[in-house]
């Protein structure tokens, strides 16, 4: 393989897919009704355990390959949370609200899911690290356009992220391993050391057996393998270059399926 100067950015890979702002994201304005099917019938990024990380959005969004995020970590706080992003100093750069829409769990909920977890998959799980969000749980979608500042270079003109205080677990398996769910663009893998996860999301770990049982895999996985091994059923993809990101500086390649 080539050195690292030689190859692609994981930006500029990406942008060979780019796409143009989902219709319904692009005519949206404030106050108006979401329908949530034209959200995840888009081009999708989820980042389960996600804290506060923006590096998936700013990665995804900066080349334009996709515009519609969502993160889920039941140990996110939302009035914390919303307080980060209405900051000037820790919002997202280069972006301001466009809306904020409050939703509730059935807003969000396909009718009459199928749960995958079961107890084989789930194996010995230490549910303890949960954290209390898990019994009040939130949900809400952040619509962002970019500052006039700012241009194409940045970013996506506008992008949408769907914040949940939520297992994230659960969240992949209602949300994107149903018989009618859309197929994910990208997952981010980080399995944390003190994240407080009660299980993995890596290889072998309970977000892979449930994509393994239900079979409903994404496109890209976005991975730091030496400290999240990659699904056995993806490979690095060759001549593309790592980005550093994440609150430790995690050196992340792009995974495609074989």
């Amino acid at each position: 393989m080539c050195p690292q100067s030689n190859r692609l950015s994981c930006q500029a890979y990406l942008k060979q897919t780019a796409e143009q702002v989902p219709n319904w994201l692009s005519t949206h304005q404030v106050g108006q009704k979401l329908n949530l099917s034209s959200f995840f019938g888009s081009r999708v990024v989820y980042y389960p355990g996600s804290g506060l990380d923006g590096d998936a959005v700013k990665l995804f969004a900066s080349s334009n390959s996709a515009h519609c995020f969502v993160y889920a970590d039941y140990g996110l706080n939302k009035e914390s949370l919303e307080q980060q992003l209405d900051s000037a100093e820790n919002g997202f750069k280069g972006y301001k609200k466009l809306d904020r829409i409050k939703l509730s769990q059935e807003d969000i909920l396909p009718k009459n899911w199928v749960q995958h977890i079961d107890p084989s998959l789930a194996g010995d799980v230490n549910y303890s690290n949960a954290s209390e969000v898990i019994n009040q749980p939130f949900a809400f979608l952040e619509i962002l356009e970019r500052k006039a500042e700012f241009d194409e270079s940045h970013g996506a003109k506008r992008i949408a992220i769907l914040f949940l205080g939520a297992d994230g677990f659960a969240t992949y398996d209602a949300l994107f391993c149903q018989s009618a769910s859309q197929p994910l663009f990208a997952l981010v893998l980080q399995d944390h050391g003190f994240g407080g996860n009660y299980a993995r999301f890596d290889n072998k770990g309970l977000l892979h057996g449930i994509a393994q049982k239900t079979q409903k895999f994404p496109k890209y996985l976005w991975v730091d393998p030496t400290g999240t091994k990659p699904w056995e059923e993806y490979q690095q993809i060759e001549n593309v270059a790592f980005a550093v990101g994440g609150m430790h500086n995690n050196e992340r390649y792009l995974f495609e399926r074989k």
